[in-house]
């Protein structure tokens, strides 16, 4: 058991529960090859255990049989029941978490909370991320109370899943990361415990960390933390060990396609694919029809489908989510030639309706997630979402909006959160929007718009980040989530087999170190543990 994850869902939840969320985000690190899922502990054997609940009678009979053992790494998700906070030595305060009310950001400035989380600076685990975050806002707007464009999610009581599970202080343990409250206290967001032989991290939120950077840090600790004396096993990314992150930009087609041209051709005469989400209902017979989405494939871009007419949610229920879908692939088809097998929700807002209808549909793959509403959809590292959804999901909440960029707001908070995930290892993604006639999306003019780009174009090109296209980025999310892993723990080093059937050069990180996943190849590895 000491060589994969094993899962506990102790307790039964309807299909699209938080802790399918929770274990979807495992799978898409770590992948199905490393996984075991049991509804209670089958085998007393050290390894690696995550409790996708811990608020049941069985997760705490499991939880005493498991730090009677030692030699595990056990990680806690959630709500706890009383017998695990009294194991833990929790001080619950008899209050709630004071959190502070969003207010909407303006062409001055950001809104970000007064709130900050702050991270351990001691332990090894946390290295690869303190170097780049020192500490963070727990929420964090840049367009009105909607876009978030630093990609993350927020830590508030706007929606019960994004909140705190328990305001508490830690009596024994250490915080891994934590808020400081109006009070001075050090509220845990993520801690750790040792117990028994046993390490044990409990992540202090209801999502966990499924739309949070902090994510990072549980990768570290199941693939580097502690190399030497608790088990571990490797995480997966979708580009290579050489590569320094991989970004896609997509302009989504709202009101008027042809006026996407110049922005088309300044990311081509840098050898650039983008990608064009087209709202179809433009899209009317007898009427001049742009050549530009033939123009975007043939440079290797990709056509999404952002549905016909824009709706909320896609249009609600599933036989309206199903006609806006079929009627805009319709088009795409008869007016382009192109079957296009990747959607944009509109708004980015998307519901469990329209992913069961896209999966039904043969999509491959959907962009979405924003901070302001449907937070489920909200994830940090791309790939499925539900073991019964053949869909890939990528959320890239990065809107670049002129009225975004001021002389006071300029274009570095957009740099630098490019390179912050890229050097994370989190693919990214950013969006524009053509200008129309009814709607400059605050640029005022072409020429401002076209100098941001080739500003942008120049950065990331400096920095090395990979730039492709969505669809290239879909196909690297589905490469990760076939490989086959196997990783045998011996007494003094770990034997590893990578089985990679893509074109596609993915990487896994393990004791410290990244390594490639050779496409077309079977690799074999062997760390020895005095290696980290």
């Amino acid at each position: 058991m000491d060589n994969k994850i094993n899962f506990y869902n102790h307790y039964s939840y309807e299909n699209y529960s938080i802790q399918s969320l929770i274990s979807s985000s495992f799978q898409r690190s770590f992948g199905k090859s490393q996984i075991n899922k049991f509804k209670n502990i089958k085998k007393k054997q050290s390894g690696i255990h995550i409790f996708l609940e811990s608020i049941s009678k069985n997760a705490d009979i499991d939880f005493q049989e498991l730090i009677k053992l030692g030699g595990n790494k056990i990680i806690l998700n959630g709500k706890l029941n009383d017998s695990i906070k009294e194991i833990l030595n929790l001080k619950i305060l008899m209050c709630n978490f004071d959190y502070e009310k969003p207010i909407p950001a303006n062409s001055l400035k950001p809104s970000i909370s007064r709130a900050k989380i702050n991270f351990n600076q001691n332990l090894n685990y946390l290295i690869p991320f303190l170097k780049e975050i020192k500490e963070r806002p727990l929420w964090r707007y840049d367009f009105d109370i909607e876009w978030n464009n630093n990609f993350c999610g927020n830590i508030s009581n706007e929606n019960k899943i994004l909140n705190l599970s328990h305001n508490c202080l830690l009596i024994k343990g250490k915080n891994v990361a934590f808020i400081k409250n109006s009070k001075d206290q050090n509220i845990p967001l993520i801690s750790e415990f040792e117990i028994n032989g046993n390490i044990i991290i409990w992540i202090n939120r209801n999502l966990s960390l499924v739309d949070l950077p902090e994510w990072k840090i549980i990768e570290e600790f199941i693939s580097n933390g502690y190399f030497r004396k608790y088990p571990c096993i490797p995480y997966l990314s979708e580009y290579s060990a050489s590569e320094n992150g991989l970004i896609t930009m997509r302009l989504d087609c709202d009101e008027d396609i042809e006026s996407a041209r110049k922005i088309f051709e300044i990311y081509k005469n840098n050898g650039l694919p983008i990608s064009l989400a087209i709202t179809t209902n433009q899209i009317k017979e007898n009427q001049f029809i742009s050549s530009l989405p033939k123009e975007v494939i043939d440079y290797g871009g990709t056509i999404l489908n952002h549905s016909h007419s824009h709706p909320i949610n896609w249009g609600e229920s599933k036989d309206k989510i199903k006609k806006e879908i079929k009627t805009s692939n319709n088009i795409i088809k008869k007016t382009y030639g192109i079957k296009a097998e990747y959607a944009v929700s509109p708004f980015h807002h998307l519901t469990w309706n329209a992913l069961e209808v896209l999966s039904e549909l043969d999509f491959k793959g959907v962009i979405a997630g924003i901070s302001s509403s449907h937070h489920e959809f909200l994830i940090i590292k791309g790939g499925l979402i539900h073991e019964k959804l053949d869909i890939l999901l990528h959320s890239q909440q990065c809107m670049i909006h002129g009225d975004c960029i001021t002389k006071i707001r300029t274009l570095n908070s957009y740099l630098n959160a490019f390179s912050l995930y890229s050097n994370l290892g989190f693919s990214t993604g950013y969006l524009d929007h053509p200008i129309s006639k009814r709607y400059d999306y605050g640029w005022i003019n072409f020429e401002r718009q076209v100098k941001t780009h080739q500003q942008i174009i120049e950065y990331l090109l400096n920095k090395n980040i990979k730039f492709i296209d969505q669809k290239e980025l879909f196909e690297r999310l589905a490469a990760k989530e076939k490989i086959q892993l196997k990783t045998i723990n011996k007494n003094d080093s770990y034997s590893l087999e990578i089985k990679n059937e893509s074109k596609h050069c993915l990487s896994i990180s393990f004791g410290g170190k990244r390594f490639n996943c050779e496409p077309l190849v079977t690799t074999y590895k062997k760390i020895n543990k005095s290696f980290s």
